[in-house]
């Protein structure tokens, strides 16, 4: 039991007294007597009041601090590029493209297969012959494109160095000409095709002049350089395959896989708006605005001309 205080705990009977709580008297209380402190009904209401102003006046300065780090939070947040939607990606993976602010990210999973070559799927692998050639000039024959001025200064380029299609076009005074690059590559993996050893005799009838030698060599450094800067990281298993005709067993890579593949019809509707369609009159009477800067050739142009690839 404490020092300073005894209890009753056990039961008794009427006959017995319970012991009272007893308190001793420390020897501060001796010395200086204290009066109680009491409160009124009114000192208790205004004591009630003000604890209740300081409890809300807290919970508002509590709110403003949380709401200024959310906001704070946010804005590094979005500098620093997380939280990045589908749309925002598309942007940041292309350097101010028009095209990439204007499409909707259509994204889809898409299980690449190889056709047989029978299957009208496999067309683009199929020997060459006008069929196949009107699907691949549909398909990778880069299209022109009007841009403004404003879109071309955001591409990093100086419009009075830029392209304007010839005023007769009637296509406007803030317009330059431009491409996307994708219909390039697909260009490029054209002329690759048709420059295969078992196409060569189909598409020419005697050796590659000097400036198409040039053009073969820049479309596989362009196709090189673009598979490099914005690399696939789709994942290929590997399949074990039965021993026929002296071949296997080996691992060999499954081209069977899932994809995450942007709407490429959507793109096509977008340059469809956009497209010019340059006839040959328009290129036989091809006359510069007044005031274009002209250019170099192109390095691989130089380079035939030079000698460097034949005579």
């Amino acid at each position: 039991m404490g020092e300073t205080e005894r209890y009753v705990l056990l039961p008794v009977d009427e006959s017995e007294r319970p012991m009272m709580k007893k308190t001793l008297v420390s020897r501060e209380n001796l010395i200086y007597p204290r009066a109680p402190i009491t409160f009124s009904r009114r000192t208790n209401i205004n004591l009630g009041k003000a604890l209740y102003a300081v409890g809300t006046g807290l919970n508002i300065v509590f709110f403003v601090i949380s709401v200024a780090c959310l906001i704070t939070t946010g804005v590094i947040i979005r500098r620093s590029g997380g939280f990045q939607t589908s749309q925002s990606l598309l942007v940041e993976t292309s350097y101010n493209s028009p095209v990439a602010k204007e499409l909707q990210a259509n994204w889809s999973t898409v299980k690449l297969t190889s056709s047989h070559l029978g299957n009208p799927d496999a067309i683009y692998r199929q020997p060459p012959d006008d069929v196949v050639d009107a699907a691949w000039a549909a398909l990778a024959n880069p299209p022109f494109i009007v841009l403004s001025g404003a879109e071309v200064r955001d591409l990093g380029k100086d419009p009075a160095e830029a392209a304007r299609p010839p005023e007769d076009w009637g296509l406007g005074p803030d317009v330059y000409l431009g491409t996307i690059d994708v219909y390039h590559q697909l260009h490029c993996l054209d002329m690759l095709r048709s420059n295969l050893r078992d196409n060569f005799n189909h598409y020419h009838r005697g050796p590659l002049s000097p400036i198409a030698r040039a053009h073969v060599s820049h479309c596989v450094e362009a196709l090189m350089k673009t598979l490099m800067c914005q690399p696939s990281l789709d994942i290929l298993t590997a399949k074990w395959t039965e021993s026929t005709h002296g071949l296997g067993p080996a691992h060999l890579a499954d081209f069977d896989f899932n994809r995450k593949c942007l709407d490429f019809e959507q793109l096509q509707r977008w340059t469809e708006g956009r497209r010019v369609d340059i006839t040959e009159s328009m290129m036989a009477n091809l006359t510069p605005p007044a005031g274009t800067k002209f250019q170099p050739l192109p390095l691989e142009v130089q380079e035939a001309l030079a000698g460097v690839w034949g005579e």
